[in-house]
């Protein structure tokens, strides 16, 4: 109980248990009896942690999977560009960028969990540098075959001259 409220005294300054492996806080190396857990949890070794300690530590907001964790906060940065209309694969942010290229590759290499495949799949992620390529291609064909002129300009409305 002791590390218990040290670390919930933690999340209540720091609104999070992504505690640093060697963070002491109190004199107690909270850090590692977190990375503790998190490992113990996966592996069923090591420190013995009833339905009731995980409901005590998921009440203070525990971090099972610190990977997945971040994944997800990268994830919804990216999201809120989608949500406004605009398109994710052309975010210029180099740290989104370096993450959507970072989801290419570990697609390529069966790298990617199942629910973060479905979760890029309902933004449009493009998988491929050819995939954004022929999207652009195709929305220029359609503008092009209904208006029979590549003009974007104020005469359409913003859905028809909206190409990329």
């Amino acid at each position: 109980m002791i590390k218990y409220n040290i670390c919930k005294k933690y999340y209540e300054e720091h609104g999070n248990l992504l505690v640093p492996t060697n963070y002491v806080m109190d004199g107690v190396n909270i850090g590692s009896w977190i990375h503790s857990l998190r490992c113990s949890r996966k592996s069923g070794i090591g420190i013995i942690i009833t339905a009731d300690r995980v409901a005590m530590l998921d009440s203070i907001g525990m971090i099972w999977d610190s990977h997945d964790y971040n994944w997800i906060v990268k994830y919804n940065l990216i999201k809120e560009v989608y949500d406004k209309g605009e398109n994710v694969n052309s975010i210029k942010n180099s740290n989104i960028y370096y993450f959507l290229s970072k989801q290419r590759e570990k697609y390529k290499n069966g790298g990617l969990k199942e629910w973060q495949m479905k979760l890029l799949n309902d933004i449009d992620f493009c998988w491929s540098r050819d995939e954004g390529w022929n999207r652009k291609f195709n929305k220029v064909a359609s503008f092009y075959n209904k208006n029979k002129n590549y003009k974007f300009n104020t005469e359409y409305s913003e859905e028809e001259s909206k190409v990329l």
